[in-house]
């Protein structure tokens, strides 16, 4: 393949390339600038440029659903394999990659789907997608020591009663607080247990349709504090005492919020 070099500039070009990966349908705009060609086909090549785009536009997008599929596994569970890679290729028509790292490639899947029409029978489905990207953000977080709980308390032990109410916390780094419309822990439990059984997860596409999912908030937390992720139900009211704390109030102010809009809160149990 060759390029004569004096009818674009390599931002041109470029700009030219990326709209041909990206078309819904490979037109050949890359091949031809005012009527003369840009590529030319080889001599004494099997292969033709719009064989060997055809191949690069191919692996690029079955790279990028790979990244989707990988990262939405239990969504694969509810809805099958076929629904999500449909799903996932209509998403990367419109969003391709805006730097070269794809572990932060399709955090916004969620978002796709909690609009796309193809899923909107499925209103649980986004809840579901955004609990498996907090897994991931939680997975990829910076690491951080967490407090030892002992330490903690004898520090706090230390300080005079009124200072106590005073201390304020940074969360760990990968901690996601999420409280999803549709209860998308029961979800992902539900799912977990069939991928261990002996099914094949996401064998029966469009089995999601025959699951009846109340609209049930739910609360809970992902972390990973040191190895693996933790995914956590909580209470309402713990819930949102943490989410004071993440917003930057005291301990005193925190509980006492949460005292007044709840009526009865236990700290440490």
């Amino acid at each position: 393949m060759t390029c004569p070099n004096d009818y674009l500039s390599l931002k041109d070009l470029q700009e030219k390339f990326t709209r041909s990966i990206l078309a819904r349908k490979l037109d050949g705009p890359i091949y031809t600038q005012n009527g003369q060609e840009i590529f030319r086909d080889a001599p004494g090549k099997n292969i033709t440029v719009s064989q060997r785009m055809s191949v690069y536009r191919n692996n690029f997008r079955m790279s990028l659903q790979t990244v989707i599929e990988e990262r939405h596994t239990l969504l694969k569970t509810l809805v099958g394999e076929e629904f999500l890679a449909a799903l996932a290729q209509a998403y990367i028509q419109d969003n391709p990659p805006e730097h070269g790292d794809l572990n932060e490639y399709g955090f916004d899947f969620p978002d796709f789907v909690e609009r796309v029409p193809a899923a909107s029978g499925l209103p649980y489905l986004a809840d579901v997608a955004h609990l498996e990207c907090a897994w991931w953000r939680a997975y990829y977080a910076p690491d951080a020591l967490p407090l030892d709980p002992a330490e903690l308390i004898g520090a706090l032990s230390s300080l005079p009663a009124s200072a106590q109410n005073n201390v304020r916390f940074d969360l760990h780094p990968s901690v996601r607080l999420m409280r999803p419309t549709y209860p998308a822990f029961s979800i992902r439990e539900m799912c977990l247990r069939e991928m261990e059984s002996n099914e094949t997860p996401g064998k029966n596409p469009g089995q999601a349709e025959n699951i009846i999912i109340d609209k049930k908030a739910e609360f809970g937390i992902i972390l990973r504090p040191h190895l693996a992720v933790q995914v956590k139900q909580l209470p309402e009211s713990r819930l949102k005492f943490l989410v004071y704390l993440r917003d930057g109030f005291s301990v005193g102010e925190a509980y006492g919020k949460v005292l007044g809009r709840y009526g009865t809160f236990d700290l440490v149990s």
